[in-house]
């Protein structure tokens, strides 16, 4: 029993505590992802424990062999090969020279030293977790938003209930800004989305700069004040993820009788998975913390499985948003009625498409980050930017048309940026940020059965779902001013109204 409790102990702490060191060690780890999270990664590397631990006792038939041969292989496999095969090393010197020296071999003395090692490292990184859980904010996220007013909720509906599709373009700008600062004429993408019956207030503007925010003020009908009072100077992004799960406008139309589609984006804040359907392109859809887990570990050899699992790269982020465009004609198939919502990664960087929709595989390491300056040049991120671009107006014009027709009852759709392109924007200063870039998105509603007066020439996402339930539910929402909101990265909730401050006129323009 000794031998098989200090044979499993290390290697099963080492376990455990891999992804706990990744947490803690990666700044944008706890702001981006809950230490919740990490359990996931948790029970994985344990699984491989198991396993590692189960192969050595069957070759070897002895617990203290198979605890450390397991122990050297996760140390290898999740932490470092130089650091494992160290390990390795010194206990085969050890055990030559036991053997030279015809003394018995007694690994158990090892493993106990191992076992301290590692209740070193657990209880080191341990300790910082528990402080880092112990600054946060206690609010649980979905109090951080106002409730539907029961006052406004509208009449009973008719029986037949219009699809509802809410389809997100991460970094679409506005023709306007397209044409000031791209130097692109999208007017011909324009003109088609009203040829088929969409109105497109231009220009159109964001409420807030970031995806994450955009999308829990849209999502929620409101302004997120109530979020900034709670949560104050903390620089955590995750408390947002429960805002835009189980939103408002959701909550609103699972009340109305409405099904809940919801399509893999690869991004945890949007990838929805608890509502009646959710559409993925891979069996497994590892969460954002769970793949840079895996990519900060050997398992990154294993790559996708043969497109088993979400492994981040260009040709899984590619297949993603492929799927988005290939799924909605499908869905638009399934009885109704539905709130549809889908969030495409796309034109927003990495640009792994070209206006041909042929593959592009960059040259710099996959990420989703948005300060591509330190990249690309500003030629190379324009000339990429407007390539997807073009790619996904004609992915766009075909789907919809798609949807159109494969909908017994005219659906209502929106297609939104949820912000502008980042090729000029400053995470921590609107000062230094173009905000006539990032604000400014592509705002299209098709509304059948309503005039084009219905949509206001000036409205911004807050309203959206204001507008539609007054003009569809009987609801009798007061439509918002239409406010911009700049928030640096490090203060996420500390909002700063620059309305005044978005001019077409931008000191982007100057630059080369």
């Amino acid at each position: 029993m000794k031998k098989f409790l200090f044979g499993f102990l290390p290697g099963c702490i080492f376990a455990i505590s891999a992804p706990v060191i990744f947490y803690v060690v990666n700044r944008d780890n706890r702001v981006f992802s809950s230490w919740v999270e990490v359990r996931g990664s948790v029970f994985l590397s344990l699984a491989f424990f198991g396993i590692f631990y189960s192969l050595a006792y069957l070759a070897t038939q002895k617990a203290d062999y198979a605890g450390l041969i397991a122990t050297i292989l996760v140390i290898g496999v999740f932490y470092l090969w130089q650091l494992s095969l160290a390990f390795a090393s010194f206990i085969l010197i050890h055990l030559v020279g036991f053997k030279i020296g015809r003394r018995k071999i007694e690994l158990i003395f090892i493993n106990f030293l191992l076992v301290a090692l590692s209740l070193v490292v657990a209880v080191f990184y341990g300790a910082q977790l528990v402080s880092i859980v112990g600054r946060l904010p206690s609010t649980a996220s979905r109090t951080l938003v106002q409730p539907v007013i029961a006052s406004e909720i509208g009449d009973p509906l008719p029986a037949e209930r219009p699809d509802v599709y809410y389809i997100i373009l991460d970094g679409y700008g506005g023709a306007d800004m397209l044409d000031g600062l791209y130097a692109y004429d999208n007017s011909s993408f324009v003109k088609a989305l009203q040829d088929l019956g969409f109105v497109v207030p231009d220009p159109g503007r964001a409420n807030y700069p970031y995806t994450v925010l955009s999308l829990g003020s849209s999502l929620n009908m409101q302004y997120l004040d109530t979020m900034a009072s709670v949560m104050g100077d903390t620089p955590v992004w995750w408390p947002m993820e429960d805002a835009l799960d189980h939103s408002q406008v959701r909550a609103f139309l699972e009340d109305k009788g409405y099904r809940t589609v919801f399509i893999a984006s690869g991004f945890d804040y949007t990838d929805i998975r608890d509502g009646d359907e959710y559409v993925k392109p891979f069996p497994v859809m590892l969460n954002n913390f769970d793949a840079g887990f895996i990519r900060f570990t050997a398992l990154s050899l294993l790559g996708d499985l043969g497109h088993l699992v979400s492994y981040p790269s260009y040709s899984t982020h590619r297949q993603i948003i492929q799927a988005n465009f290939d799924a909605l004609p499908r869905i638009a198939l399934e009885p109704g009625p539905k709130f549809v919502f889908t969030h495409i990664l796309a034109p927003h960087p990495p640009f792994v498409f070209d206006e041909n929709g042929q593959p592009l595989n960059p040259d710099y390491p996959y990420t989703l980050s948005d300060k591509m300056r330190v990249i690309m040049d500003v030629p190379a991120y324009k000339r990429s930017y407007v390539s997807e671009l073009q790619y996904v107006n004609h992915e766009m014009i075909q789907t919809i048309t798609a949807i159109l027709a494969n909908s017994p009852t005219p659906p209502i759709i929106v297609i939104q940026g949820d912000h502008g392109p980042g090729l000029f924007l400053d995470t921590e200063s609107a000062a230094n940020t173009c905000l006539y870039e990032r604000f400014s998105i592509l705002n299209a509603y098709y509304l059948p059965g309503k005039q084009s007066t219905t949509v206001p020439a000036t409205i911004t996402p807050v309203n959206t779902f204001r507008l539609i339930f007054n003009e569809y539910f009987s609801t009798h929402f007061a439509l918002l001013p239409d406010k911009t909101f700049f928030a640096p990265y490090s203060h996420f909730f500390s909002f700063q109204d620059v309305g005044a401050q978005i001019q077409p006129a931008c000191r982007a323009q100057a630059q080369p």
